[in-house]
């Protein structure tokens, strides 16, 4: 069994990385006003908008990002054209645009929730 002080700093990585997501949700918040577009929220913070493509459910990573269930998730629920987030993700936090929508039939979904339950791994935060 491990003590506190073997886990401190795992404690102390989780309570700093959770924190520095909801600054940033806070920040995103505050930047993603009515009518504002992903571009306006990315140069108000200096940041810049990435284009990932054929993101689905069955996604195990998003290109440039790594592996980030929670946004995969958010991005196959999007609703086209509207931005959506924050995310809090493993890596980050995120916004996101669904420019093109389109829907599969008979998907394996307690197959595909299995995999992703297996899978998914926490990672160091980054900004």
């Amino acid at each position: 069994m491990a003590t506190e002080k073997d886990v401190e700093n795992d404690i102390r990585f989780a309570l700093v990385k959770d924190k520095k997501a909801e600054v940033l949700s806070g920040e995103f918040r505050k930047n993603a006003g009515a009518g504002k577009s992903i571009d306006d929220v990315a140069r108000s913070m200096g940041l810049t908008v990435k284009e990932a493509t054929q993101i689905n459910f069955k996604s195990y990573t998003v290109p440039g990002v790594g592996t980030e269930p929670a946004l995969i998730a958010a991005a196959t629920v999007a609703k086209q054209s509207v931005l959506s987030g924050p995310v809090k993700g493993s890596n980050g936090v995120y916004m996101l645009i669904a420019n093109n929508v389109t829907s599969t039939q008979g998907e394996d979904v307690p197959a595909i929730k299995k995999r992703l339950g297996t899978t998914s791994t926490v990672k160091p935060f980054k900004k």
